[in-house]
């Protein structure tokens, strides 16, 4: 990975994005095949705004098999750097009762990232695109409507934690960034954690709000101020 603003999103995937939902699929009752699109006033991950406060479309296609084995795809118009994002994933999970598990490797791409190939300081046509893909190890639990799951970068020492609990209505969430610096290495300076809490006020129709806290924030590039995202999302199969 060559764009240092990327790197300290992943080396630093709410309601809307890719984690907080198509990995929940296996731990539920699911179709062999779904998909669903939604449309929301800003893509937010992780506490981040990755579309600069522009509107995000996204879809998903995923497959479970009935052994608890799964596949998908998650696509978004907005992405890292300016490019749209394309996710592919698959794993294996099991429920026990109330109880879940899962585990899955998870591949985030950004076919359209430039670097400044030409070293002159601007990104331009002349220069090439960026190797701005990464990928994580991702491990689950979950017991009713509460989930817990960690996000393990695949290059480098960045991780992340993610606590989930559903009620009625309205969804909380928790997670914690462990960040890295420019070599990889964990670093305290690129923590963070964030909050949201999400209600749904119509069918498919859900308003998030955000925030985030930690050595990260302000001065280490993540935005402060509270984030206000709406998202209509319908399931297609």
């Amino acid at each position: 990975m060559t764009s240092s603003k990327f790197k300290n999103r992943l080396v630093t995937l709410a309601a809307v994005g890719f984690t907080a939902n198509a990995l929940c699929l296996p731990l539920a009752a699911q179709a062999e095949v779904s998909s669903g699109m939604s449309i929301a006033s800003m893509y937010l991950w992780r506490g981040q705004d990755l579309s600069q406060a522009g509107p995000a479309v996204s879809g998903n296609l995923d497959y479970n098999h009935e052994s608890g084995a799964f596949v998908g795809t998650w696509a978004s118009s907005e992405g890292a750097s300016g490019s749209y994002e394309w996710d592919v994933y698959a794993g294996y999970g099991k429920k026990f009762g109330d109880f879940g598990v899962s585990v899955s490797y998870n591949v985030y791409m950004y076919p359209e990232t430039k670097s400044d190939a030409d070293g002159d300081g601007v990104i331009d046509t002349n220069d090439g695109l960026a190797d701005s893909d990464a990928s994580e190890y991702m491990i689950g639990a979950n017991w009713t409507d509460l989930n817990a799951k960690l996000y393990l970068n695949t290059e480098n020492d960045y991780s992340y934690l993610s606590l989930d609990y559903a009620l009625d209505k309205v969804g909380f969430h928790v997670g914690f960034t462990n960040g890295v610096d420019s070599n990889g290495d964990a670093s305290s300076d690129a923590n963070y954690t964030d909050f949201n809490v999400s209600y749904g006020f119509a069918e498919h129709a859900t308003v998030t709000v955000s925030m985030a806290s930690g050595n990260a924030v302000g001065d280490g590039g993540i935005e402060g101020d509270p984030l206000v995202v709406f998202a209509y999302a319908v399931p297609l199969k």
